[in-house]
């Protein structure tokens, strides 16, 4: 896990222990981790609503550095669409604050929709890709390596 503060409990570590998982945490800015080398690749790296925080050539970076880090990539977005819209303007009826509210209608607004994360990912020829919705509000992307 990357984050820029360690906050992953000792029952997470022990819940992805139980499951076989070797679980590494990294603590620093995504884009130092980018660009450390690392002798194999990780078998998985997934991101959740994590992606929509980035302006393109910054998003692409990402993407470069994921796939030339991970044999599989799993991101789940908010999706830019009018249910999901719709859906952000009534998180205040959960109890959100104000800023959750603001936070909520500014990240499907930056979401993703069809193929954008597709056409974003670097490598097309050795990779397989899927996008799609998820329910009314999130979007998923899923890149596997070609690993004949």
């Amino acid at each position: 896990m990357v984050d820029r503060q360690d906050v992953v409990s000792a029952s997470t570590r022990r819940s992805f222990a139980t499951l076989g998982w070797d679980l590494r945490i990294f603590a620093r800015d995504v884009f130092d981790w980018i660009d450390e080398t690392s002798a194999a690749p990780y078998d998985l790296v997934f991101a959740n609503l994590f992606l929509h925080h980035f302006a393109d050539d910054v998003l692409g970076r990402l993407l470069s550095g994921i796939a030339a880090r991970s044999n599989a990539f799993v991101a789940c977005e908010p999706r830019r669409a009018a249910p999901a819209l719709f859906g952000s303007r009534l998180v205040g009826l959960l109890g959100c604050n104000a800023v959750s509210r603001n936070d909520a209608v500014v990240s499907v607004h930056a979401g993703f929709r069809d193929a954008e994360l597709a056409a974003a990912w670097p490598e097309k020829k050795s990779w397989r890709t899927d996008e799609y919705a998820a329910g009314l509000f999130s979007h998923c992307f899923v890149a596997t390596r070609n690993l004949d």
